[in-house]
């Protein structure tokens, strides 16, 4: 008949306790020393980029005037990138600023300095347009990127969420072009409008 051993039986006790505390310590170490999963910048990355997170910085790293809309919808400034080289179609300190609603994105908003509309458009030829006023007079173009697309899918894994841009609205505004951007159906054709005709 064994003979039961209480120096045995506490050495696999604590033996086993040490273990789970080694394991636990270890999950957490792995937790907190792992790259995070970053945020979305949602801007376009350039070797030069600037980003600032707020409005009064930009001034700091261009000239490039930036009207800012008094109607945002309930959205609020996510980032803002300056192109002090420019970017593809965009000129040389174009300014792109990035508002959110709801933890995702809303609208986009680029500042093309010395853009016309016209020129700017030649790409979009192929897309359904409409014809629009802004202020006073002002003519703009609605192009519909993504005629009957609803961001049911956002792009998985992003902190806001981000989907396609949609539809993008152009008009000419002291001698820049603006471009304002829906990301999905967040914000509404109308919305786009009164943002831009509440830029002073």
């Amino acid at each position: 008949m064994p003979i039961f051993n209480k120096q045995s039986s506490a050495n696999n006790f604590l033996f086993l306790v040490g273990a789970i505390l080694v394991a636990t310590l270890g999950l957490q170490l792995y937790e907190h020393f792992r790259p995070k999963e970053s945020a979305p910048s949602m801007l376009a990355t350039t070797p030069d980029l600037i980003q600032v997170s707020t409005f009064e910085e930009i001034a700091s790293h261009t000239q490039t005037t930036v009207p800012l809309p008094e109607k945002l919808f309930g959205s609020t400034l996510y980032t803002i990138g300056i192109y002090p080289s420019g970017w593809k179609t965009w000129p040389k300190n174009s300014v792109s600023i990035v508002f959110l609603k709801e933890n995702k994105r809303f609208v986009v908003m680029d500042v093309l300095p010395n853009t016309k509309l016209d020129t700017y458009l030649i790409p979009y030829t192929s897309y359904p347009q409409e014809s629009v006023v802004i202020n006073n007079g002002n003519p703009g173009k609605i192009v519909h990127l993504r005629n009957g697309f609803n961001c049911t899918h956002p792009k998985e894994n992003t902190t806001p969420s981000m989907c396609l841009i949609t539809n993008t609205l152009l008009f000419e505004h002291n001698g820049n072009l603006i471009q304002l951007s829906s990301d999905g159906d967040h914000i509404t054709q109308g919305e786009m409008l009164e943002m831009a005709r509440s830029m002073k």
